[in-house]
């Protein structure tokens, strides 16, 4: 089975799972396969593998997304059941890197014509997806910084324009520096922002740094300590907004930014 098809038939799985979660129905692996295989609408001589459908379907079990048994009575292996972190990952199902053909879609604007981002972060779902969370940690943060570079750069393009040159933290290459020095200059022009980029600009920056935490705590010999998978799925989840808005940010600065001389 090629990657997409692969893709696919995990999307369809969690879609299946999560309505009959919803509806409380009984959870069986060959209903769920079944309908997960015939949602992929194949053509008449297209054939999924029994195999590749189960390796797929327990590799959902080792991510913690089901467990085997409904209760007690009905303990076997036919039957399953969606746990709380199961739950979770469907409630948020398009953002959740659980499953990672929607969230790639979902956040394909905003890393769009940013190709370290869009690796980073397509290796971090294989990587998280693995059970691999301090790596995984490590990759999304490296993508958020990437994304800040970037607007980094715009600003920079745009300060050489009026003759400014930018400050030396900003044109460094510590990450944390430089993200301090372009928030800095941000909040500097949020009333040319207009209010709802503004708004985004308050309450999202701040997600940025649990981010990079967690990133350097997985990351750095000196600050190695255990990295809650909980945590990890977080920023997953954050890095949707965070994009989002550091994509929004990037394209208000090369048609609006207007930076002071000094």
């Amino acid at each position: 089975m090629d990657d997409v098809t692969a893709a696919k038939l995990r999307h369809n799985m969690l879609i299946e799972l999560q309505r009959l979660d919803a509806s409380r129905s009984r959870i069986y692996i060959v209903g769920v396969c079944q309908a997960a295989i015939s949602a992929l609408g194949l053509k008449p001589g297209q054939y999924v593998e029994p195999r590749d459908a189960l390796t797929i379907w327990y590799d959902l079990f080792r991510c913690g997304v089901i467990a085997p048994g409904e209760d007690f009575n009905n303990n076997e292996l036919l039957m399953f059941h969606v746990t709380q972190r199961g739950r979770k990952a469907l409630s948020g199902l398009s953002r959740d890197p659980h499953n990672p053909e929607a969230y790639m879609a979902a956040i394909a604007p905003y890393v769009a014509g940013n190709e370290v981002a869009e690796s980073y972060v397509s290796e971090g779902l294989a990587t998280f997806n693995s059970g691999h969370h301090r790596a995984a940690a490590a990759l999304i943060g490296i993508a958020t910084e990437a994304l800040i570079l970037a607007l980094r750069d715009t600003l920079i393009v745009k300060m050489g324009a009026v003759g400014r040159a930018p400050s030396k933290d900003m044109a460094g290459w510590t990450v944390k520096l430089v993200s301090d020095a372009v928030e800095k200059e941000l909040q500097a022009h949020k009333k040319g922002m207009g209010k709802p980029l503004d708004d985004r600009f308050d309450s999202v920056w701040r997600y940025i740094a649990p981010v990079r935490l967690l990133r350097n705590a997985a990351g750095h010999p000196n600050e190695l300590r255990d990295v809650v998978p909980d945590a990890v799925h977080g920023n997953y989840i954050y890095f949707h907004d965070i994009a989002k808005l550091l994509h929004d940010l990037k394209q208000w600065a090369e048609t609006k930014y207007q930076p002071t001389v000094q």
